[in-house]
């Protein structure tokens, strides 16, 4: 059977400075449940990697940002380009819209509108009034 190293077999500290708490209470507790319900030394083939393992967490949980804001950057993407064509479709409609308008309002356009109701063009200047 392959040496498990997240056990210690001696009872001294590696480190004295360290507290006997800190040392081998949280960190090995793990590593020595994940070696007892997996039997890692078996699948591994070899030594459990305990000054590792901490490092690959981190890795894993550094791609796992990585993969979300390269999804929440895809995303924007797509909501920008969409957002650019409804942008490009509102503004032709502005156009068409205002050339219309702009035709419908010209003098000898309204003059052919109002014709069938019996309104004319008048023929004559305007009168000023001027109040004394």
């Amino acid at each position: 059977m392959a040496k498990n190293v997240s056990r210690k077999t001696d009872d001294k500290p590696e480190n004295p400075s360290r507290s006997s708490v800190t040392s081998g209470a949280t960190s090995n507790g793990l590593l020595r449940w994940l070696d007892r319900r997996f039997n890692m030394g078996r699948i591994i083939g070899q030594e459990l990697p305990t000054h590792q393992f901490y490092y690959a967490v981190w890795v894993a949980f550094l791609l796992l940002v990585y993969i979300y804001f390269s999804h929440r950057a895809e995303g924007l993407l797509r909501e920008t380009e969409r957002l650019r064509q409804e942008v490009g479709d509102l503004r032709a409609e502005y156009i068409a819209t205002k050339a219309a308008f702009m035709k419908e309002s010209k003098q000898s356009e309204i003059a052919k509108k109002v014709a069938p109701m019996g309104l004319k063009e008048s023929k004559k200047a305007p009168i000023k009034i001027i109040d004394d």
